[in-house]
């Protein structure tokens, strides 16, 4: 199966950045609105990974969201798990999974860490108690924001140690070009031409191997601002591709039957 997931996040959510300067200029609403609108015209179901704090500004889009589609929650804040403890991990998961339970009037079972940061096995021990039963955190490579984690980038089950539980692990796709890897989502999603994602898609398929996408709202705002506090490459990798995805998004919709977690 091929599953499509979205982490709902302000633009200004990218890491070592100062967001404060930017909280000003909301774009979550505008930028999902057509996401939202590409997910109509193809006819597909997904799974959003809410950010706790950007739920209160978008109360009225949570909930519609909520009553169409899959949902989980992304944290309260955007922080890479490595800099939190079991106690402000515990204290920022529950706090996202009560709002986004709030407003949705449903039970969140999800949860994706920031950064696909997830490391530590004692934190799947938190995810449990906190009612966590699937979880999209884990990585089959070595990247950026964490740490090889798992061998195989298919759907499994993990183990909480010293006890009979599991949690269903829903890794992100990855891909490899001559030894460079990276995952089949957001910055990468916009800038790998339309047919290479299409030939990985069609392989894996092939191979009868779940494939997991990921996207983000800012991934198809083509008029997404320029930080000022960052480099010029910096907001060249932030905005790299963005006015083609939303088109190779809804091609790749179109080609392929994609769903929600759930």
């Amino acid at each position: 199966m091929n599953f499509l997931t979205i982490d709902f996040e302000e633009w200004y959510n990218v890491f070592g950045v100062d967001t404060s300067k930017y909280e000003k200029e909301k774009r979550l609403k505008e930028s999902c609105l057509s996401l939202l609108e590409v997910l109509e015209e193809t006819n597909t179901s997904a799974t959003f990974f809410f950010l706790g704090k950007d739920i209160k500004d978008n109360k009225d889009l949570v909930k519609l969201i909520s009553s169409k589609y899959d949902i989980g929650i992304h944290g309260y804040e955007h922080k890479l798990l490595q800099h939190l403890d079991i106690h402000s991990f515990k204290e920022d998961t529950l706090k996202a999974k009560e709002i986004l339970e709030d407003v949705s009037n449903k039970v969140v079972t999800k949860y994706r860490a920031a950064g696909f940061s997830l490391e530590k096995t004692e934190f799947f021990e938190v995810l449990c108690d906190c009612g966590i039963k699937i979880d999209s955190s884990l990585s089959a490579i070595n990247h950026q924001y964490g740490k090889k984690t798992i061998s195989l980038d298919n759907i499994q089950q993990i183990h909480i140690p010293n006890t009979e539980k599991y949690i269903k692990e829903y890794p992100p796709t990855i891909f490899n070009i001559i030894g460079f890897k990276g995952f089949l989502g957001g910055g990468y999603f916009r800038i790998l031409p339309y047919k290479f994602i299409h030939n990985i898609i069609l392989s894996r398929q092939n191979q009868k191997k779940d494939t997991l996408i990921y996207i983000h709202p800012r991934d198809i705002d083509e008029t997404l601002p320029y930080m000022n506090d960052v480099s010029s490459f910096r907001n060249f990798k932030n905005r790299v591709g963005v006015s083609k995805t939303k088109n190779k998004l809804k091609q790749i919709l179109t080609t392929f039957p994609f769903t929600s977690i759930e």
